[in-house]
Order: structure tokens, then sequence, then C-alpha cells
């Protein structure tokens, strides 16, 4: 079958109302549908998609100016490869990484400080950002698991290696970890017609929890140095001491 017509079947969703299926097909024709994707050329894209990050209530570590730093090439770094996965093995995905891990880190630091929050490909200590963050994605892989649901359903996963530095105002590097995620199931399907947005939900998902972790490991060390106490409530916003991460 050409490659245009496989990809025209995988449009085909499975779509139920009050528990009837609105697509009355056999379930053969399904599984055929499904086994399909293993075979197909399909070249998919994806892209930031703020709808796919959690929508959580502020937790500010203090009113601090801080500075998100990624060089040129890692914030312009596309990332195209193919699943680590039988199923899906003849697909393609391009994604545009590095910006991902950049809306993705800029809305964690949007919700930590109380401050402005820039962004620059170099760190200068002359512009008085109390905290820099520099995130740096290690190893991205992704899956189309269909062997965990029998062949009847496909289960998307991804595995992120995320190194979270940061910095205080003169430079020096304060916390430094890095994150494996393991592996991470997104919500399980029948038939997609973008199948590359449901890697790349989990995905954003998987960014932001590994970044919201890293935050939650680096506060003590990073409120030490802003001169705050390390038991201050998070629903208490404190400005930092002057001088005190300072020469």
């Amino acid at each position: 079958m050409p490659t245009v017509a496989i990809c025209k079947l995988l449009l085909l969703s499975r779509q139920t109302t009050e528990g009837e299926t609105m697509i009355h097909a056999p379930r053969r024709l399904l599984v055929v549908s499904l086994s399909l994707l293993l075979f197909s050329g399909c070249a998919y894209e994806a892209g930031f998609n703020p709808t796919y990050l959690p929508d959580e209530p502020p937790e500010y570590l203090t009113a601090a100016d801080v500075v998100l730093v990624m060089p040129n090439e890692e914030e312009d770094f596309v990332w195209t490869g193919s699943p680590q996965s039988f199923t899906g093995g003849g697909t393609t995905l391009t994604i545009p990484l590095g910006f991902i891990v950049k809306e993705t880190s800029e809305e964690i630091l949007e919700d930590r400080f109380d401050g402005t929050v820039a962004f620059a490909n170099e760190f200068d200590t002359s512009k008085g950002y109390r905290v820099a963050l520099k995130p740096s994605v290690k190893r991205f892989e992704f899956l189309y698991n269909q062997l965990k649901n029998l062949g009847f359903a496909i289960t998307p996963q991804v595995e992120v290696d995320l190194q979270v530095e940061i910095l205080d105002e003169d430079g020096a590097s304060i916390f430094n970890q890095l994150y494996e995620s393991g592996r991470i199931s997104g919500d399980t399907y029948m038939v997609s017609g973008k199948p590359s947005e449901k890697v790349n939900e989990t995905l954003h998902r998987v960014l932001y929890d590994l970044l919201e972790q890293s935050f939650a490991d680096a506060r003590p060390v990073v409120l030490d140095r802003l001169g705050i106490p390390s038991d201050t409530p998070n629903d208490e916003i404190i400005r930092p001491v002057e001088g005190a991460g300072g020469k």
C-alpha cells in the first residue's frame, strides 16, 4: 500500500459516545490499521504546545530576578529520529527539542521566582541576575509500545536524560545534577492520525516533571545562597538578601 494511503488510514480515529463506537469496523480492521503503522514511511513533525504543560499554582522560592541560559546550538537544536520500537519503526519524528526545553524551563522559572525571568545564550554576571538555570538534554528516545496492549492499542513512551545546572550571581555552579526519567508512558490510544503528538505531549510532561524535581532538590542550596532561611514557606515570598551571594 502506498505511503500516502497508509498515512491517510492512520487519520481514522476511534471515537465513542455513551459507550457506542462511532466508526463501526471489525476488530480485525482495527488491528490491520494499527499494524500498518509498522511499515508506514510517514514523517511527522511536532512543536511546543503550552497546553501540554501542567496547570499548577506557583511555588515561589523568592522574588529574585533570574535568567535561563542556553547556548545557541542547544536553543536551536532540532531532533530527528525514529522510535526505539518495531511499531512505527518506519516513521520519523522531527521535533524542536531545544525550543521545547526553553519554553518549559521558562514556565518553571516563572512559577518559582516572583521577579524578572530573562533568557540569554550566555550568562552575563553584570546583569544582576541572582540565579541562572542551565538545562541540557543529554538523551531523548521514544517508542510506540504495542506489545503491552496485546496488539490492540499503542502506548507512547519517552525517556529523557536532563542535566540541570544552577549558577549563582557570580556564575559559580551551586547545583548540578543529571536527571534520568526512565521509561515514562503517555496515554494509551487505539488509532491516532497524529501519533507524534502523543509522544510530544508525553515529552512535555516528562521535561516539566524533571525540572520541577530539580528545583525541589535545589531549593535548600538556592535559598541558602540568597540568604533566605531554607524553612521559608512556599507561600511566603521573600526578597534575597543583598550581597548574600556576592563577591
